[in-house]
């Protein structure tokens, strides 16, 4: 069975069903998939490791450490050829490979030399999804190390049966199509825009309501990267910006949830907070996490550091769903005005206080 040169899977239609059951799809990076494949980076000593979706005519990825991108077209994609393979697909050399010696990712960008990847499968049997490897010189694999990747796809198919750890986001992507949370999610971080961040916390708030669970909203924004635009490029700008969006993954707890406003500002929406002193040493993680990024960059001459708002909403507080995202704003413009404001400044939603909301 094929369709304009590729090889299909000789059930393609259910095989593309099951990998839509699993709503995968144009979903934000999430740290568990992250894990595995920077893990699988360490262990091989490879630059690229990838969770790569096989759709009609795409291949979308899930996680990927090493390159910029988000898909690829099928037709050039080595996973496709994975999915058709039960074992591990090894290509030790893809420049004298017949499959691939004219691919454009071998003769041009990136320049990819060493591939290894095994299926992924739903729960159905089909194969939806490749883990992979890759490399830009001559390598193979040994029985060990295709077990090693083998054993990390079956860990892999457990995460994609598993809900993610924030209920009212895990719902949200459930109830929305796949190009409805395309819509909602920044191609450059590859997490929540503002609509989707906007639409996670107020949904959260009204939660709240009912599971008498604390939570807080974070307005983060990183400053001094005019300066790097405007002398260094955009280039650089989008690879600061992207490099402090993984930093902050791996810093905050895996239930709370970040999203890129516009520009250089960041929301987090966190779960479970007890009190203001466990609020801060969450953001101190996330201050600490933008100077290490910010500070490594080789463009000297920067004053790049992160300004931090939250607002603690305790349960019942549903009515000021809507007024939330103002008011930390309000207060970021506020602090950003004072040179003595300090970096991270934390305020508590008290019921006896309206005036809070004021303009």
């Amino acid at each position: 069975m094929h369709r304009q040169g590729l090889a299909l899977h000789p059930k393609e239609h259910e095989r593309l069903e099951a990998l839509y059951q699993l709503q995968i799809l144009e979903t934000p990076v999430e740290q568990r998939f992250e894990h595995v494949t920077s893990l699988l980076c360490k262990i091989f000593d490879v630059p690229v490791s990838a969770i790569s979706c096989v759709d009609a005519h795409r291949q979308w990825f899930k996680s990927i450490q090493g390159l910029s991108v988000t898909q690829t077209d099928r037709c050039i994609s080595f996973c496709q050829h994975t999915i058709l393979n039960e074992d591990v697909l090894i290509v030790p050399d893809a420049r004298f490979d017949d499959r691939f010696d004219n691919n454009p990712l071998v003769t041009g960008d990136p320049g990819i030399v060493f591939y290894a990847g095994t299926p992924i499968y739903s729960p159905e049997g089909f194969p939806i999804a490749s883990l992979c490897i890759i490399g830009y010189e001559p390598h193979s694999l040994d029985e060990r190390d295709c077990a090693i990747l083998k054993n990390c796809a079956r860990l892999v198919e457990s995460m994609l049966l598993t809900p993610r750890a924030n209920a009212v986001e895990e719902s949200m992507i459930r109830e929305v199509g796949e190009s409805w949370r395309a819509s909602m999610i920044d191609p450059l971080t590859r997490r929540w825009n503002a609509e989707g961040m906007q639409t996670l916390i107020r949904e959260t708030i009204i939660e709240s309501a009912s599971s008498k669970e604390q939570i807080a909203v974070t307005l983060l924004k990183l400053r001094g990267l005019d300066h790097v635009r405007t002398e260094h490029g955009v280039l650089a700008y989008e690879q600061l910006i992207h490099a402090f969006s993984q930093e902050s993954l791996i810093a905050l707890p895996h239930h709370d949830i970040t999203g890129r406003l516009r520009g250089e500002e960041f929301a987090i929406l966190h779960t479970q907070v007890r009190n203001e002193e466990e609020l801060h040493a969450r953001l101190r993680k996330i201050c600490d996490a933008a100077s290490s990024c910010l500070h490594a960059n080789e463009h000297r001459g920067a004053n790049l550091q992160a300004q931090v708002v939250s607002v603690i909403v305790p349960p019942r507080s549903d009515r000021y769903a809507p007024q939330i995202m103002d008011r930390v704003e309000s207060l970021l413009s506020t602090n950003e005005r004072d040179p003595k404001a300090p970096a991270i400044f934390i305020e508590t939603l008290n019921d006896s206080s309206p005036d809070q909301f004021a303009a």
